[in-house]
């Protein structure tokens, strides 16, 4: 049964049972009126909405129809097997136009990038198939890389590619030079199972086995720049590209706006407090004077009387240092009188010589 779902009102406009023989695998939305739906027997049909019933019905593959896209015109639809092959189908005609070969490989997911010349197919080795446009016959390129499976591809730009793979990662790819810029996000070890962004490019939307819908930030990507001149290198630390660290979804932050802040404390609360403080700092400073006043208390008699003797034994020392100066002055006081009285004797010694000497010379 397919059924199409209004998502402005949520509810059900059409539905239309017995759609295909074998489960519905994937579906596109190709414009307002236009929708492809593959099942897992390799069908492939093309609904137009007003109508009510399938206008193109068509079985080229021998697998389930595991992915399709659509050209910027509408004119191509593009749709991956299980069965290892791309084939391609023109929508005004309705017919299929080419079938590319087989790559013994399931090919599992399918993205148009570079303005259109490129198309891209994800494969069940972990390996990303390149194709020319308007050459589906074959690969024009090849790039491997990713451990397991790659489920589903999405292009955020021209050149990037985010890619969702059975061991639960989402990584972003740079298309030619082809490189693998780091991990967007991740579901655990649960594998993705689609992938989808958002009109504004600004985030994308994966699902998995876990039950749960995440959001990723991918508008940031663009800002990247990858060095053609440096040769690939298999990193076995791949890079962070989430936008947040320690983000794990687009709701990770939800609610941190209506967390309630503790009030700022009042001027007299901080006031009351300062005043506890100094408070507490005087019975110390009071502890510190009886403690001095303790160790007063704590001396003996026989200490006293020590501290006594040694007061009076300090003020001898000095009484005697006084009588010592006096003694020394007075002795340096004699000492000079008497070298006076020397020096007078000798001048009247030599004045009773010079006499002679004078009476001689008048004699004669």
């Amino acid at each position: 049964m397919e059924t199409v779902v209004d998502v402005e009102t949520g509810k059900v406009s059409q539905c239309f049972s017995q759609a295909h023989p074998s489960p519905v695998y994937c579906q596109l939305v190709i414009s307002d009126r236009l929708l492809a739906t593959g099942d897992d027997d390799g069908n492939v049909k093309l609904w137009d909405l007003r109508k009510g019933h399938p206008i193109m019905e068509l079985q080229e593959n021998q697998d389930f129809i595991s992915d399709m896209a659509v050209d910027e015109e509408k004119r191509f639809l593009l749709a991956t097997s299980g069965d290892g092959t791309m084939t391609t189908f023109n929508i005004r005609r309705r017919k299929m136009v080419v079938q590319s070969e087989n790559m013994e490989d399931e090919m599992l997911s399918v993205a148009i990038v570079k303005d259109g010349s490129k198309v891209i197919c994800g494969t069940g080795e972990g390996a990303l198939n390149f194709f020319n446009w308007e050459e589906f016959g074959n690969i024009s390129d090849r790039f491997p890389g990713h451990p397991m499976s790659v489920d589903c591809i999405v292009p955020v730009t021209e050149n990037i590619v985010c890619t969702g793979s059975m061991d639960g990662v989402i990584r972003a790819v740079n298309i030619l030079p082809n490189r693998f810029m780091g991990v967007v996000g991740e579901h655990e070890e649960f594998p993705i199972e689609k992938i989808r962004i958002t009109p504004n490019s600004e985030m994308i939307a994966s699902c998995s086995h876990d039950q749960k819908i995440k959001f990723w930030h991918v508008a940031h990507l663009e800002k990247e720049t990858i060095d053609a001149s440096k040769k690939a290198k298999r990193d076995n630390k791949p890079k962070n590209l989430k936008k947040t660290a320690g983000q794990e979804d687009f709701f990770a932050d939800f609610g941190k706006d209506l967390e309630v802040k503790p009030a700022a404390e009042s001027e007299d609360d901080l006031s009351e407090e300062e005043g506890d403080s100094d408070n507490e700092e005087e019975p110390e400073n009071a502890d510190n004077g009886s403690e001095s006043e303790e160790s007063d208390d704590f001396l003996s008699d026989d200490d006293s009387d020590d501290l006594d003797e040694d007061d009076s034994a300090d003020e001898d020392d000095v009484d005697s240092a006084d009588e010592d100066d006096d003694d020394s002055a007075e002795d340096s006081d004699s000492n000079t009188t008497e070298s006076e009285e020397r020096t007078g004797d000798e001048d009247e010694k030599d004045v009773t010589k010079d006499k002679p000497d004078s009476d001689t010379s008048g004699k004669q």
